[in-house]
């Protein structure tokens, strides 16, 4: 148990590993900053997130850039200094996946610039009807008016949703389902979440999107449900049947040593304290 745990573990991070875009260069553009990296050939399109502080918490702003725009895009940030981050969007087009990100790159400023605002937000194409708990997760019934949207995800334990504490996913919707599921939660803990959405009835899209600000909620995810294969339902029941036989018993007797080191054991898998034979 312990060996597949520490398998599963680097097999999952030589995974993210290869998905992290790679030589990524910043620099000036005119009044913009200029910004190229080199990503998986897997890729489906990238997230570049700007902020004001390196956990990304102020001023952020989002934009969803198409795999051809590795090359080079120049983004528009205005005045003052700027931490950037490029996240690969990795999964599958039918239906979900994970945003694996960059290194932190900053703070730049660019004197070209000087008095101009930052970029405004885009515009939210979602909006939030209600959330409900469910086992490991929370699940979000989203309103959208058009044949298919892309939901991405933020998900904390921190109310600010910090960087350093911050899962990101996406989850595509072709079919209006209407309801997505936001999971890898653990109960009893309490969850924030941020969900942006994008327009996709065009995606992969070639152009570059602003994400707006999204609508945010937070929820505790349901305790998970055991399932108990068949043998293990079998063992519980005879478990149950010899703790209630004796449970009204002061003084327990037993026709064989088998027949107590049955009980003792059922005890045991109760959870119950042992008892002497006398």
């Amino acid at each position: 148990m312990y060996c597949g745990d520490i398998y599963y573990a680097k097999s999952w991070y030589v995974e993210n590993r290869k998905m992290i875009p790679n030589n990524i260069q910043i620099g000036e553009d005119g009044n913009k900053f200029r910004l190229s990296w080199v990503g998986p050939i897997n890729a489906l399109g990238y997230l570049v997130c700007c902020a004001r502080d390196p956990e990304f918490t102020v001023e952020c702003r989002c934009f969803f850039v198409p795999c051809v725009g590795a090359g080079g895009v120049s983004l528009d940030m205005g005045r003052g200094g700027w931490f950037f981050r490029v996240g690969t969007l990795v999964g599958n087009l039918n239906y979900r996946g994970r945003i694996v990100w960059s290194n932190i790159y900053g703070p730049y400023s660019n004197e070209s610039a000087r008095g101009r605002p930052p970029p405004p937000h885009g515009s939210n194409v979602i909006s939030l009807i209600h959330t409900r708990a469910i086992p490991s997760g929370i699940r979000t019934y989203i309103s959208y008016d058009r044949s298919a949207y892309i939901a991405i995800f933020e998900c904390s334990r921190s109310p600010d949703l910090r960087a350093s504490d911050t899962q990101w996913t996406f989850h595509i919707d072709t079919v209006r389902r209407g309801s997505v599921d936001c999971l890898h939660m653990e109960h009893p803990h309490r969850y924030y979440v941020r969900c942006v959405g994008m327009d996709g009835a065009e995606f992969p899209s070639d152009r570059i999107v602003p994400l707006g600000t999204g609508i945010q909620f937070q929820g505790v995810p349901e305790k998970p449900v055991k399932h108990f294969d068949t043998a293990t339902q079998s063992l519980h029941r005879a478990d149950q049947a010899i703790l209630r036989r004796n449970e009204n018993e002061r003084n327990i007797t037993f026709l064989s040593h088998a027949d107590y080191v049955r009980y003792q054991a059922a005890r045991a898998r109760a959870g119950l304290e042992s008892v002497r034979r006398v």
